[in-house]
């Protein structure tokens, strides 16, 4: 067995350690604002543990350095959160994962990769306002109080750290440990659920887009051929087709729509878009990939990034009828009036293997104008003096 094989599995392990040693406990009474625990209870040494994970947290080279969209979920956090406004802190974290989680001191992660996925402020708001739902009941104070030792959970945190092969390194292990101690259990799931929608009532978003994100996962899992689907490293939810229907029926009585607030979202994640777009097209799950794209280019059918997204991962799949499928991808970003510079890239890499030379010499000279040094200049230069 290779080492890093070796240690995702010893990572892996962990997890699920943690998830079986915690059983049930009576529920604990709701925490108040601005309450903290004294450090000789067991709850404050979970909450010093959380304090030290979240300084290295704000260190970390995986937290994206964009004030201006921490202030905006922090925004959110706050219209959903009400009082609790105050005791959540928020940071984005390079991962292309779906996953947001809220440790029981206040520590809001939200990943890209769910970032992406939102196509509007009320998703994002239900996923927010379901993760202060566990924060306020004290769901993590529930389950630890099953588990032997505070120590314990330090030591599962030390383990995920050590772990390796996770995209990110280690800082992405330090941030699946600590999401993945709080394996809710689906009771917990519900009521973080109810408090969730009814979080986003008050607020006045639409309650029934938080049906939407799970229909948008549970669309992704279907897409994925079984045989690559495996089993998840970190599943701290019930499924998504079950998260969906519990949602929707729950959402069923509410009265008016709500607001979605997609154009100031979108406003929002722009400046990180091409970052996310090129780290889902790294993951190499095309399938999923291109649910996720063709979901949201179905809002937005002539963006050009998107587009130029989709076209890559046509082209890196490479099935049968791809080629086609990646040029007319790329061809409509490159006809945007700013169009990314990857859509001449990709246009030139599709037609070089086509055999057409003339075009994928065009469109690596369009490439190198727009983007006169690339990474992989050099490459597209040897290209060129091999099509003449």
């Amino acid at each position: 067995m290779s080492g890093p094989t070796r240690r995702r599995l010893l990572a892996g392990c962990g997890c699920c350690m943690v998830a079986s040693s915690f059983g049930c406990a009576p529920p604990e009474r709701p925490l108040i604002p601005g309450e903290r625990p004294t450090t000789a209870t067991d709850e404050g040494g979970l909450w010093a543990i959380m304090d030290r994970e979240e300084a290295r947290l704000a260190r970390s080279p995986l937290r994206v350095n964009d004030p201006g969209l921490e202030r905006y979920i922090s925004g959110i956090a706050c219209t959903v959160g009400g009082a609790y406004c105050r005791d959540v802190r928020v940071y984005v974290v390079r991962n292309a994962s779906f996953n947001a989680s809220m440790a029981p001191n206040g520590m809001l992660q939200v990943w890209t990769g769910l970032l992406l996925r939102t196509e509007n402020e009320a998703q994002l708001a239900a996923v927010i306002g379901h993760e202060l739902g566990h924060f306020v009941a004290r769901h993590s104070l529930t389950r630890m109080r099953t588990a032997r030792t505070v120590g314990d959970i330090a030591a599962f945190i030390a383990l995920g750290t050590a772990g390796a092969g996770v995209q990110g390194g280690p800082q992405a292990v330090q941030a699946i440990a600590i999401s993945a101690l709080f394996a809710y259990s689906r009771d917990q799931e519900r009521e973080a659920d109810t408090f969730g929608l009814a979080a986003m009532r008050q607020a006045g978003y639409a309650e029934s887009e938080a049906a939407a994100v799970w229909a948008g996962m549970a669309a992704e899992e279907r897409a994925e051929p079984a045989r690559d689907r495996g089993v998840p490293f970190l599943a701290t939810h019930p499924g998504a087709e079950e998260r969906e229907q519990t949602l929707r029926t729950l959402a069923a009585s509410a009265a008016g729509t709500g607001r979605m607030g997609e154009d100031t979202h979108q406003a929002a994640l722009a400046p990180l878009m091409p970052t996310m777009l090129a780290d889902e097209v790294r993951l190499r799950r095309p399938e999923r990939s291109l649910s996720v794209f063709q979901r949201l280019l179905a809002r937005q059918p002539n963006e050009p990034g998107l587009n130029a997204a989709t076209g890559e991962v046509y082209r890196l799949r490479a099935a049968l009828g791809d080629d086609e499928r990646a040029l007319a991808a790329f061809r409509i970003a490159a006809a945007a009036p700013r169009p990314p510079a990857t859509a001449w890239r990709g246009i030139g890499l599709v037609e070089q293997r086509r055999g057409q030379r003339a075009e994928a010499a065009a469109a690596f000279r369009r490439y190198l104008a727009t983007t006169p040094e690339p990474p992989d200049a050099a490459m597209i230069r040897s290209y060129l003096v091999e099509g003449t």
